[in-house]
C-alpha cells in the first residue's frame, strides 16, 4: 500500500502542478489579453480624436469659405443697388426734362417708371439668388471636404 500511496501522491502532486501552471498560464494571457485591448483602444482614441480634429479643420474651411462668399455677395448687392439708384436717377432726370404735352409723353414716363420698378425687383430676386447660391456653394464644400478623406473611418 506503500507504493500504492506514493503513486497515487505522485499522481496528485503531477495534477497540482499541472493545474497550478494551467491556471498561472491562464492569468498571463488574460493579463496579455488586457494589454493588447488597452493598446488597441487606445490606438482607436487617437484614431477618433485625429478624425475629429479633421472634421472641426474642414468646417472651419468651409465656413471661412462662406464667409468669403457672403463679402463677395454683399459687395455686388452694392454694386446693384448703385446701378439701380444711378438708373432711377436718369429716370428722374428724363421725366423732369420731358415736355407734359408733348404726344406720348405721359406714356414714355410711365414705361421709364415701370423700367425702374422692374430694375428693383430684378436685383431683389438676384440677391435671393445669391444667398441661395451661397449656402448650396456652403454644402457642397462641406460634403467634398468630407469626401475628399479629411474624414475617414
Amino acid at each position: 500500500m506503500n507504493r500504492l500511496s506514493l503513486i497515487l501522491a505522485a499522481i496528485v502532486a503531477l495534477g497540482g502542478v499541472f493545474a497550478g501552471g494551467q491556471l498561472l498560464g491562464d492569468k498571463r494571457g488574460y493579463a496579455r489579453a488586457q494589454g493588447e485591448y488597452a493598446v488597441a483602444y487606445a490606438e482607436a482614441e487617437a484614431a477618433a480624436a485625429e478624425q475629429q480634429k479633421a472634421l472641426m479643420r474642414a468646417v472651419e474651411r468651409v465656413a471661412e469659405n462662406a464667409e468669403q462668399e457672403r463679402n463677395a455677395m454683399q459687395s455686388r448687392l452694392t454694386a446693384a443697388d448703385d446701378s439701380v439708384e444711378r438708373l432711377r436717377q436718369t429716370i428722374r432726370d428724363a421725366n423732369a426734362r420731358a415736355d407734359p404735352g408733348a404726344p406720348g409723353e405721359l406714356d414714355a414716363a410711365r414705361a421709364r417708371s415701370l423700367l425702374a420698378e422692374c430694375t428693383g425687383k430684378y436685383r431683389d430676386m438676384a440677391h435671393r439668388a445669391d444667398k441661395l447660391r451661397a449656402t448650396v456653394i456652403g454644402l457642397q464644400d462641406y460634403v467634398r471636404a468630407l469626401g475628399q478623406g479629411a474624414v475617414t473611418p
